[in-house]
């Protein structure tokens, strides 16, 4: 059983209500795991959610009946239970995925019953049914046996994967035929979906919350060492980095995410990557043909400007960065009586010089071995991302090594970005990311021959359909759940 995530919430709500309307935007933040958010064990449902989706449900109940008729148009011989049986039965198997049952449909009816007219009863039908937890939670059969999944619950994995929404009708017209009980049916369906725009939301959804993009959002600078930094910067680059990922979801394969040599800039943004402007506001690709900025998404300003400092750059947060997020790596928290905060470079010194002093503290290298060196790479390019040569007058040094890892030894971000592109660990990595997102958890070991599966499709095509449809093809992916402890 999982509860709705509040994007999840939102792209249902507008898919069941035809309602630009977002009321999750309100819910409190999912706690993430591994940086993700969608996490089953952490979608937890306390007080003040509770609170929010009661009137978020009424807010919804009245939308629904704003458009009752297009709903379910009742014959005008039909009588007001029978009407609003009707549409309970129709809205409710939309809204809960599935079919109602007898028993629940009667419960429903005797709340309809309730209200002192038609309009009233089916008021609070509706937010009966909005406030459930068939709606609020993705609640499946479990098995006491391997078997595979029940059609019904198979839509719903199916549409949450790759629209983050309900099931639509052809979908549930499938599902009711139980026509989902095959390995093709189901990847036909996978395909089908696939062509529909709804499918950028599972694919920008896992790649933001990969690569940490929200990060740029508050990326703030000192205006006294950065006067070029511009306050829509911030903003700008998020939206570079969003166009970048798109396109490469569409177009391109993993190992462009690390050596890619163009970006996504618009006329306000140009300026900043030293290019002719694109003519137009939209984020629109453009060749650099810099070698300083052909790593991919390793090379764009907003990652580099999200992983810095106030007034410097920060080898340990881009380390961190590539370690955790491309690398899987597992760093413990630092000792409670260390002070991790090392402060900005002095005049006489690089930041790496400074960042040596992590050398000399024991308490501090076991970690630092594992961020630092791999940070260094992107010393060629100061905290607002523009490439340097030198700090405080002396030159920088970019070279650098990811320990523990395939990657080895590099010279800058461009070759890290190479090394990372062939890295079976990197690959292993993307394959294990894309798990914990597409499945809501943490791989276990029954899961290796997933995970398996996984490598293989990102070193065959290395593009992200593959990804998915290697997914909904494996047995986590089509298996029954099993019951809850």
């Amino acid at each position: 059983m999982r509860r709705l995530t509040r994007e999840e919430y939102d792209y249902t709500v507008s898919d069941l209500l035809g309602t630009k309307l977002t009321p999750a935007r309100a819910f409190p933040r999912e706690e993430t795991v591994k940086g993700f958010d969608n996490n089953a064990s952490q979608l937890s449902f306390p007080g003040q959610l509770a609170e929010q989706a009661l009137s978020a449900a009424a807010s919804l109940a009245q939308v629904a009946l704003s458009k009752a008729g297009s709903i379910e148009p009742c014959a005008s011989s039909e009588t007001s239970e029978a009407c609003g049986k009707k549409f309970i039965e129709t809205f409710g198997r939309r809204a809960w995925r599935r079919p109602l049952t007898g028993p629940e449909v009667d419960r429903l009816m005797g709340v309809f019953a309730l209200g002192d007219t038609f309009t009233e009863g089916l008021d609070l039908a509706l937010q009966s049914l909005l406030i459930s937890a068939p709606f609020l939670y993705r609640i499946e059969t479990p098995a006491e046996r391997p078997r595979p999944a029940s059609s019904w619950d198979m839509a719903s994995r199916l549409s949450y994967l790759l629209w983050k929404s309900m099931p639509d009708g052809e979908l549930m017209d499938v599902a009711a035929a139980d026509g989902l009980q095959s390995k093709a049916s189901i990847l036909a369906q996978a395909e089908r979906m696939l062509k529909d725009p709804k499918a950028e939301r599972t694919f920008a959804a896992f790649n933001a919350q990969l690569m940490e993009l929200p990060r740029i959002n508050t990326a703030a600078k000192d205006p006294k060492v950065f006067p070029k930094w511009d306050n829509d910067y911030p903003r700008l680059l998020r939206d570079s980095a969003e166009a970048f990922m798109a396109h490469v979801v569409k177009e391109g394969t993993f190992a462009d995410l690390f050596t890619a040599d163009f970006v996504f800039t618009n006329d306000q943004l140009s300026a900043y990557y030293g290019v002719d402007k694109p003519g137009t506001s939209e984020m629109t690709k453009v060749s650099l043909n810099d070698p300083k900025r052909s790593a991919g998404l390793l090379t764009q300003g907003g990652v580099i400007a999200s992983h810095s400092g106030f007034t410097g750059t920060s080898p340990t947060f881009m380390g961190r960065w590539v370690r955790e997020r491309l690398l899987c790596g597992t760093l413990p928290p630092p000792p409670p009586e260390v002070n991790v905060m090392i402060g900005p470079a002095p005049p006489n010194q690089t930041t790496r010089e400074h960042h040596a002093a992590h050398n000399d503290n024991p308490d501090c290298v076991p970690c630092h071995r594992l961020m630092d060196p791999i940070g260094y790479a992107f010393e060629e390019y100061d905290a607002i991302g523009v490439h340097r040569t030198t700090e405080n007058g002396k030159p920088v040094d970019p070279s650098g090594e990811a320990v523990d890892s395939d990657v080895g030894t590099f010279v800058g971000a461009t070759q890290l970005g190479e090394k990372l592109a062939a890295s079976t660990s990197a690959q292993s990595c993307l394959a294990t990311q894309w798990f914990r997102y597409a499945q809501g958890r943490l791989e276990e070991a029954s899961d290796k021959a997933a995970l398996e599966g996984l490598l293989a499709a990102v070193r065959d095509t290395g593009t992200y359909k593959n990804l998915l449809l290697k997914t909904v093809q494996s047995a986590p992916f089509l298996q029954a759940s099993p019951p809850q402890e």
